[in-house]
């Protein structure tokens, strides 16, 4: 029986390019509505996904009728309220007292329902990147105050490419972490034919949440989800990470799925671990040989 090793020249990773939370600003709903308006860009067109927005820019507008109704009968009895201070100054002192608490009180109400009110305009916290993949189809719909990401905004200066790896293949590349910083290239799924260089890669521990549901079967990745998560956020087997800078970042929108080839050198401390391979195949009776 022979046993035949193949050297490994490069491990190629699925990835997709992210960016730090630092650099993220993910949107909820705070207030129950329905979706009235998206925002527009400045000249005049609807937003969509991928679009450069600025801080403090409408994204989107809620309905709430009972809500923006409330907030306008309040407003209108503190009207009728003050309109009865004025009468009163010239009959009761006392009068005039009890309405300036009564106002008082309608204001506070009147703060607090502006303030719920205000959160049915959703805008932009920071400049960048508008990640909101089916905005288009969102005008109608209902949404209730939830912790699910809505929509985010991600600055497109800090962008990276996260790739996946089995175990193996994240200890051959801490073994060469040195090499691998010159020797790496990234490809975008959306951009194939163009190979864009890196400017570092770094090595994480492994980790028990996918990177992205773009990189998990449902995605048409190869991120395995533990079936018995009813969430369906937890990977079946923890994957280690690699985070890749590149030195160009063209014009790609943070979610998009890449690849990643780190081309290995063929350094001594590699040989050794390819001649225990072949060690422990002779010592089973077998003959090996390189290929």
């Amino acid at each position: 029986m022979i046993g035949i090793i193949k050297f490994p020249v490069n491990i190629d990773a699925e990835g997709v390019l992210s960016v730090s939370p630092a650099y993220a600003k993910l949107t909820y709903v705070e207030e129950p509505g329905f979706v009235k308006e998206i925002g527009k860009n400045a000249d005049g067109t609807t937003l969509k996904d991928g679009d450069f927005v600025h801080k403090g820019q409408v994204l989107l507008v809620l309905e709430n009728e009972p809500l923006t109704t409330d907030l306008l009968v309040k407003k209108a009895q503190a009207e009728e309220v003050m309109a009865q201070m004025s009468a009163a100054t010239a009959v009761s002192p006392v009068e005039r007292q009890s309405k300036e608490y009564e106002l008082a009180q309608l204001n506070k109400q009147i703060d607090l329902r502006q303030h719920e009110v205000d959160k049915l305009t959703i805008r932009a916290q920071i400049d960048g990147e508008l990640i909101a993949p089916d905005l288009q189809y969102q005008v109608g719909r209902y949404f209730a105050p939830s912790k699910h990401e809505l929509l985010r905004v991600v600055d497109p200066n800090k962008q990276y490419v996260e790739a996946a790896l089995p175990q193996d293949d994240y200890q051959l590349l801490d073994q060469q972490h040195a090499w691998i910083q010159d020797h790496t290239e990234v490809r975008m799924v959306s951009d194939i034919p163009r190979v864009v260089k890196a400017l570092s890669a770094s090595l994480t521990p492994a980790q028990g949440k996918p990177i992205s549901p773009a990189l998990t079967p449902m995605g048409g990745g190869q991120s395995q989800i533990d079936p018995t998560d009813k969430e369906q956020a937890k990977l079946l087997t923890p994957e280690f990470r690699a985070r890749v800078v590149m030195d160009d970042l063209g014009d790609y929108i943070t979610g998009q799925r890449a690849y990643v080839r780190f081309k290995l050198q063929k350094k001594p401390l590699i040989w050794q671990w390819a001649r225990r391979a072949m060690q422990l195949i002779e010592s089973k009776g077998a003959s090996a040989k390189w290929l």
